[in-house]
């Protein structure tokens, strides 16, 4: 309730400028979600919103443009679209495919190893990181050659966070 107060003590004067530090901290996912509906309200009503969040994910879904620091030293600033693409030197997939393992590692000549695949119904699916467009394409006209019927390619949008992580070379948290 406090959150809530204190944002609506902030919006009582119709402010055109709100510094806003963690807004959504220790709210409930009704609340994070209507804290969130309205920032973005305002911020598509003209309102310029300082937003200090460590939920980067947040931090994606309200603003347009964002800074980003790391003890103290301001790491980069730009819109955020602009900040993922700048950052993506691989494209992150996940295929599904119509066929055998035995004929898609063939097709892409890897070994075969059933940890990589996972099978839903009559569909195969993997993980895979390319280079660049071309060799994504490489991948689906071999796939293609092999008579493999390709039923979805994904590609998994860079995050804010994922920006982050690689501005401030966090390392990855071993699970």
């Amino acid at each position: 309730m406090l959150q809530r107060l204190g944002l609506a003590q902030v919006l009582l004067h119709d402010p055109d400028v709100i510094f806003l530090d963690e807004p959504t901290d220790g709210l409930d996912p009704i609340g994070r979600a209507a804290v969130r509906k309205l920032l973005v309200e305002l911020r598509d009503k003209g309102c310029t919103i300082f937003l200090n969040s460590h939920l980067l994910q947040e931090v994606e879904m309200i603003c347009d443009r964002v800074a980003i620091l790391h003890h103290g030293e301001l790491k980069q600033v730009g819109r955020v679209e602009d900040l993922a693409e700048a950052k993506t030197d691989q494209f992150h997939l996940t295929f599904r495919v119509q066929g055998k393992q035995e004929d898609v590692c063939q097709a892409l000549n890897m070994k075969p190893d059933a940890s990589d695949f996972i099978y839903e119904g009559e569909s195969l699916e993997w993980q895979s990181t390319v280079k660049d467009q071309s060799q994504l394409d490489q991948i689906i006209d071999s796939l293609r050659r092999h008579g493999i019927s390709i039923l979805e390619v994904t590609r998994r949008r860079t995050t804010l966070e994922d920006v982050f992580l690689k501005l401030i070379k966090a390392p990855e948290k071993s699970t």
